[in-house]
């Protein structure tokens, strides 16, 4: 839950922002091929159709030609959603070969099982063809990013329900994971609900300045910005990492699933816990974490201080707008049921 006891500012407008360019980006999703794959538009259309119904109907008169072929010099194929207006065409591309190994460094970086990197690793570095799927949002709405992060993902799961498929990465989150989590995610947005799981990854960070017997731990999130501009960025702290990863991924929850609306000053806390994080807007390009660290904000960033750090956001980040709210008032936000459902049923899909 969050309790709201100061101002929310979203900063400048420019659209070189690249909080703003999140917000115009498609979204795609690699399948890594242990071979080349050749498929029908027309067949892939009817699978959609039987396993994702929700996506509504998917046309497929514009392309050239039916058959395709992910072992050729390059592929195109293209399907236009007739039911979902928001979303953009659905673009189909490959070239022949593989991708190099340093195009998922960052990815593979950011797995923390060893053994589960190092099977990432061999199945990036053994696939031998690729299918890219993209879609776009003609809107930057949260609905609409929804709709089109949605349709991507659910069209790729029909590709990662295949036997030859090793692996998916998702460049908007430098995410990548198996076939079976990612198709276990595209079942929950037709849900519909958010399958964080698979559209944000966490960077942890290990802070031994403070000459602790254990390293302070903070992390920030990927993947957010895609869907309201915004990242969260959680200051380092003596805390153990399950507990940092709670405090963040409520602060990536509540926005999105629960419909909650942010401001400069707010706190966040979980739900059976007294304790309440500080919450402060750092706008794209300020620095948001302590040196040697020296982080600046990619997007507009919520950066969160725990009360167990002693840190004063405000020398930090200047004063809040807001006073808090009075002694015994109880100004808390919770999650709206319900809120992603009644978001898409008024686009009536």
């Amino acid at each position: 839950m969050a309790e709201a006891d100061g101002d929310y500012g979203a900063g400048g407008d420019a659209p070189e922002r690249y909080s703003d360019k999140r917000l115009n980006d498609s979204f795609s999703v690699y399948l890594l091929l242990s071979e080349p794959l050749q498929f029908s538009m027309r067949e892939v259309a009817e699978a959609i159709t039987e396993d994702y119904p929700v996506l509504g109907r998917l046309g497929i008169d514009i392309n050239p030609i039916d058959a395709l072929d992910t072992g050729d010099v390059t592929v195109l194929g293209v399907l236009m959603p007739k039911d979902v207006p928001e979303c953009e065409v659905v673009t189909f591309t490959s070239l022949k070969g593989s991708l190099d190994v340093e195009y998922f460094e960052t990815a593979l970086q950011r797995l923390i099982a060893p053994d589960r990197r190092e099977d990432m690793t061999r199945a990036v570095q053994s696939h031998v063809s690729y299918l890219c799927i993209t879609c776009g949002s003609k809107e930057s709405d949260l609905g609409s990013q929804f709709l089109a992060a949605r349709m991507a993902t659910c069209i790729a799961a029909v590709f990662a329900k295949l036997p030859i498929c090793q692996a998916v990465y998702y460049p908007t989150a430098n995410m990548i994971t198996t076939p079976d989590e990612w198709v276990k995610g595209a079942d929950k947005a037709a849900a519909p609900e958010w399958p964080l799981e698979i559209w944000v990854s966490w960077m942890f960070l290990r802070d031994e300045r403070y000459g602790a017997k254990e390293a302070w731990i903070g992390c920030h999130s990927d993947g957010m910005a895609a869907f309201n501009g915004h990242e969260v960025c959680f200051r380092p702290a003596p805390l153990p990492l399950p507990k940092v990863f709670l405090y963040a991924y409520t602060a990536v929850y509540l926005p999105l699933a629960g419909g909650n609306a942010f401001r400069d000053g707010d706190t966040v806390g979980v739900e059976d816990s007294d304790e309440k994080i500080r919450m402060r807007l750092a706008v794209e390009g300020r620095e948001i974490l302590p040196h040697p660290h020296g982080n600046v904000a990619g997007t507009d960033t919520w950066v969160l201080f725990h009360p167990s750090a002693a840190e004063n956001d405000e020398a930090l980040f200047g004063p809040r707008a807001n006073a808090p709210a009075p002694e015994g008032f109880d100004n808390s936000l919770r999650p709206e049921e319900g809120f992603l459902r009644r978001l898409l049923g008024r686009r009536k899909h």
